[in-house]
């Protein structure tokens, strides 16, 4: 005895789903030779009196056990909310029109609808080009199906072909001259399918070229600015090689670096020897700048000042004058007279970006130092 092969369908659960399940329940008919009993061709013979001869029993027996399958088959493959619906059905005849005229739109509308989305296609790239053509293909069937129904002309093949080539992308456009070129008794719709995908999967090829050649280049330029880094760093160690620190006068580092400056005892007696010739201590001067920490690319180049001035009065937006000049001992040791402090705006060139900033008790003097331009040339 063969052995029945069991065939799942998935339970029907929406309008979304009708065409897929209206298809595959239509095979496992086939399979089981039921179609006839649910498109409703076979009819269920008549009651067989009890003197019937064993032939009209039997037929009517036979009836019973196949249309009792196609119904089994039917609710089995339905969800609770339509399975609701051909309760009261006593055919599979009778459940299968319940569900095409629930699923389904008079002949009339659904023709009509079929149209509306064969002629209003257009090829989405996220979708590959074989779902496509199966998509429209199906759509075109359906229309042309209907359109048996109410005994209209259907539509020919090369109307699909044609639609298929014209909803494409602009990657497609030199295709179309190379597909006119093809006999028009060898445009199938298999041929084309198999002329799209191999375009479809050039152009992916392409693309992972292009992907894989920019992210080759994003590394060397990522290498190239690490090499740059290092570079950059090695000079400023080089320099601090040659330039004294402006607190302990000490090569090898600078100011900020100085673990006097970090010393409290260190900063709290240079306040004391900073006072002026009238005896009066002199203010110690210091600078904010309000900005946040960068990336890795990001420094500061550190000119030694403990105290930041400038001669021109017009960089100030508030100023302060000093009662006496303070002096202000500078890397040369040499000593400057400063006759105010005030605030001065500032822009910082940030990670490709300028931010605005200030600078608190920036002192006023005669001149300006050269020293920060004297570091920046020898960098």
């Amino acid at each position: 005895m063969a052995t029945e092969i069991k065939v799942q369908v998935d339970k029907l659960e929406s309008e979304a789903e009708w065409a897929r399940w209206k298809w595959q329940m239509s095979m496992l008919f086939e399979q089981y030779d039921l179609v006839s009993i649910v498109d409703g061709t076979r009819r269920c013979p008549s009651q067989p009196p009890t003197i019937a001869t064993a032939d009209v029993v039997k037929e009517f027996k036979v009836w019973k056990s196949d249309n009792g399958r196609a119904a089994n088959y039917i609710m089995s493959a339905l969800n609770k909310q339509n399975a609701e619906l051909v309760l009261s059905c006593t055919t599979a005849h009778e459940c299968w029109q319940k569900l095409c005229s629930r699923f389904e739109r008079s002949s009339t509308q659904r023709r009509d609808m079929l149209f509306q989305q064969f002629f209003k296609a257009e090829h989405n790239k996220i979708v590959d080009v074989a779902s496509y053509i199966a998509r429209i293909q199906k759509i075109f069937i359906d229309h042309n199906s209907e359109l048996q129904k109410q005994h209209s002309n259907t539509l020919d093949e090369s109307v699909l072909l044609g639609r298929i080539t014209s909803s494409l992308g602009t990657e497609y456009n030199e295709f179309q001259n190379v597909w006119e070129v093809i006999p028009e008794e060898q445009q199938t719709i298999n041929l084309l399918t198999e002329k799209l995908c191999a375009i479809e999967l050039r152009n992916r090829s392409t693309i992972v070229s292009q992907s894989e050649a920019v992210a080759f280049e994003a590394k060397s330029t990522a290498g190239k600015k690490n090499n740059d880094l290092q570079a950059r760093n090695k000079r400023i160690q080089a320099l601090k090689q040659k330039t004294k620190c402006a607190i302990c006068h000490v090569k090898g580092h600078w100011a900020k670096e100085c673990q006097q400056n970090k010393n409290p005892q260190h900063i709290s007696d240079g306040s004391k020897k900073n006072t002026n010739n009238s005896g009066h201590k002199s203010e110690q001067i210091s600078f904010s700048i309000d900005v946040e920490a960068g990336s890795i690319d990001s420094w500061i180049c550190d000119s030694g000042a403990s105290q930041h001035m400038t001669a021109n009065k017009q960089y100030f937006v508030s100023y302060e004058k000093f009662a006496a000049p303070v002096p202000i001992k500078v890397a040369n040791k040499q000593t400057i007279l400063a006759y105010g402090k005030g605030r001065v705006n500032i822009e910082l060139f940030i990670n490709s970006r300028w931010r605005r900033s200030h600078i608190k008790d920036v002192c006023s003097i005669i001149k300006q130092l050269q020293l920060e331009n004297g570091i920046t040339e020898r960098m």
